[in-house]
């Protein structure tokens, strides 16, 4: 995809990407776009366009090389610091989350050493920084497949462990995180009694089980329902995330009128835009912004960090 594939979706001197903001969470969701046709049949068939390619993935920053501020403008990324991690803990008051997120503990350290120790079954064994830091970055992808709804098999498939032992460490990390399980349990049971769940206090954005509804009332089981759950237990965490993007995006443009500034993307937790050289200022207040902005969905005791890189092109 970002091979040479990438250099064939080159159109009058650029690549594009077709942005859809009408996804279940509210993000941005980038990909090619398909058109109909008649088909040798005389019926309408549908094709991928081949125009647009997908942006939210992008592999390496030889890639992100890509990505150019214009001449005499520098290229800014602001990446907000675990920005579900913070949400989750502003929502729930789990307080290993609230000290991971805060810099009083090193969340993903404490619970790989968790999970490893279980694993080798060596109640000594340390994950750091430092020590056995590649056990770390991939134990990371655990913790966020639990959190949004991942079982037992999952682990073991990221972690490449037997399912016997994947279930002993989910569920200490279960036990770790209590605060924060209980909490989203809850958020999916009311959610399915309901029928429907809200994003956050502040948007107060609103996703209708409609299908899986239908079916309930109807006395149906509903065949997707694990699909349902999985989407209900990242929900609040993805819109409310979602929620702060845009409403950044939307304040950080209406700062940027007559300024030599001009937003260019955003992915996921980052935002980029292009400042004229030298025009410095204009970063620390944009980071303001976003963190005013962000700290209106969190809580007293969980605060919005981010960070700022600036650069000749876009870069992670």
């Amino acid at each position: 995809t970002y091979g040479n594939k990438f250099l064939s979706y080159v159109y009058n001197g650029r690549i594009y990407t077709s942005i859809d903001t009408n996804t279940t969470t509210g993000r941005f969701s980038s990909r090619d776009v398909s058109t109909t046709y008649v088909n040798n049949k005389g019926t309408l068939s549908k094709r991928k366009l081949n125009r647009f390619i997908n942006f939210q993935n992008l592999p390496s920053n030889e890639i992100r090389e890509c990505f150019l501020p214009d001449e005499g403008y520098d290229f800014v990324t602001i990446d907000l610091s675990q920005c579900e991690l913070r949400i989750l803990a502003a929502m729930s008051k789990d307080p290993i989350l609230i000290a991971g997120v805060s810099g009083k503990l090193d969340l993903h350290s404490t619970l790989a050493t968790e999970s490893y120790r279980i694993i080798y079954n060596d109640p000594n064994f340390i994950v750091s920084d430092t020590v056995n830091k590649h056990l770390r970055k991939k134990h990371k992808p655990a913790l966020f497949g639990m959190i949004y709804g991942a079982g037992p098999k999952r682990i073991s498939e990221v972690l490449d462990i037997p399912l016997h032992t994947a279930k002993l460490v989910w569920k200490a990390l279960r036990d770790k995180l209590s605060v924060a399980f209980e909490y989203l349990d809850g958020v999916v049971k009311q959610a399915l009694k309901d029928g429907y769940i809200i994003s956050n206090d502040l948007a107060k954005s609103r996703y209708i089980l409609s299908e899986y509804n239908d079916h309930k009332d109807n006395g149906v089981y509903y065949e997707r329902t694990h699909s349902v759950i999985r989407t209900l237990y990242n929900y609040k965490m993805q819109t409310t995330n979602a929620d702060m993007i845009m409403e950044c995006l939307v304040n950080i443009n209406e700062f940027f009128k007559n300024k030599p500034a001009e937003i260019r993307l955003s992915v996921y937790d980052e935002i980029g835009y292009q400042r004229l050289k030298g025009q410095d200022y204009i970063d620390d207040q944009v980071k303001d912004i976003i963190i005013s902005t962000c700290n209106q969905y969190l809580s007293d005791d969980v605060q919005m960090e981010c960070s700022i890189g600036i650069a000749s092109h876009w870069q992670k």
